[in-house]
């Protein structure tokens, strides 16, 4: 992915922090927003939630600052409770504005019942607002592992009846200068935005390659406190574009701190392999912006590769042993460079469970089955 059009400012906790306060203070926040305002953002998405039991004398600065901000998009956490399921709170549902475009089961759709953390009241006044986090009744992520190295990312849920955008949708149609009644969603296909169309699965959520994030412009917030003298500061080739990104791409302020960093990447382990909830959205933003999204392949097309597939494993039985053995290998390689190619080319993907699972069990009992036909002694000419 070249130029992304999202940039990701990361508040962190680490020794060169350089803030007031952890977590941050509203005049961190503030501080912050303030220094913001020399590159001109005119979208700035915080996924934090922008709330504390004491505001502090420095709350009223916070809001001027957000006020001087052209569109802010606030994040919000929300959560699933069994036992209020089925229960609709007139002032729960009327924070969050429902798309009225919505066509397909919505009963898929993740449920929420409460809020788990949400900005105060004057933060909300005039600001979209949308779900930064899913919580299960059983306290799990829902930020879900597909296959290889695609996560899942909800941007749709569902308070009663009504189906709500959550963060990353919010960005995007605010970027895109699109309204809550020019969304139409087809549940189980797409999410369609003006000219764009995101592909979602049946519960509102879209893949997203786990491997573009190293695409996304990144610069640490404490860098941003050194004001007018960060021009002079000695920075990496990596920070001095997302510096320059920042004067025309969407901001998403995130916390990046190792207890943040929650989403497991697949196919790798460590500390490297985890990554901030804040990283993963910002990388679903620049997916949408750059239309790179990962498309599963349609039902005709997934029946078609396993017809082939059954009909090769098939095969097998029908040929002699070797050359039972030399199309099964030349099957099971065909089929993963054609997947490998395939993705490459279009961005759609299947499971290959199926289909090579298939021929590999084709393969091994094709061999096995005529290894025990083979009379004693007939392929050395006894006596």
């Amino acid at each position: 992915m070249t130029d992304p059009e999202v940039t990701l400012v990361q508040i962190d906790d680490s020794q060169d922090r350089i803030f007031e306060s952890w977590p941050l203070s509203p005049g961190d926040y503030a501080l912050l927003l303030q220094n913001l305002r020399n590159f001109e953002p005119r979208l700035v998405g915080i996924a934090p939630s922008l709330r504390w039991e004491e505001p502090g004398m420095l709350y009223d600065s916070l809001i001027r600052e957000l006020d001087a901000v052209p569109e802010t998009v606030l994040g919000a956490e929300l959560a699933y409770l069994e036992a209020e399921d089925g229960f609709v709170d007139p002032a729960l549902a009327a924070l969050f504005e429902p798309l009225d475009d919505v066509v397909g089961d919505n009963k898929r759709v993740p449920v929420i019942t409460t809020v788990l953390d949400l900005p105060q009241d004057e933060v909300r006044v005039g600001r979209s607002l949308g779900f930064t986090r899913l919580a299960a009744s059983d306290a799990e992520e829902s930020d879900r592992v597909t296959s290889g190295k695609f996560l899942t990312v909800p941007l749709l849920a569902r308070y009663g009846d009504s189906v709500v955008p959550g963060f990353v949708l919010r960005l995007f149609m605010a970027h895109r200068g699109v309204s809550l009644d020019q969304v139409r969603v087809s549940l189980g296909r797409w999410i369609r935005i003006a000219d764009r169309e995101i592909p979602i699965d049946a519960t509102g959520a879209m893949v997203v390659d786990a491997g573009l994030r190293g695409s996304v412009p990144r610069l640490n917030a404490s860098a941003l406190l050194l004001g007018a003298d960060l021009q002079s500061v000695a920075l990496s080739a990596e920070e001095s574009r997302a510096l320059d990104s920042m004067k025309r791409n969407v901001i998403v302020i995130g916390v990046d701190d190792p207890a943040s960093r929650v989403v497991k990447l697949p196919d790798q382990g460590g500390d490297g392999g985890v990554i901030s909830r804040a990283d993963l959205l910002a990388v679903a933003l620049a997916t949408i912006q750059a239309g790179r999204h990962v498309r599963e392949l349609e039902l005709p097309g997934r029946i078609v590769l396993w017809v082939l597939a059954l009909a090769g494993a098939i095969a097998l039985f029908l040929l002699p042993s070797r050359q039972s053995l030399g199309l099964g290998m030349f099957l099971l390689f065909g089929f993963g460079v054609f997947g490998l190619l395939v993705f490459q080319v279009f961005e759609v993907w299947m499971s290959p469970v199926v289909p090579m699972g298939t021929l590999l069990v084709a393969v091994i009992a094709s061999g096995l089955t005529k290894a025990d036909s083979i009379a004693p002694g007939e392929g050395d000419g006894g006596e």
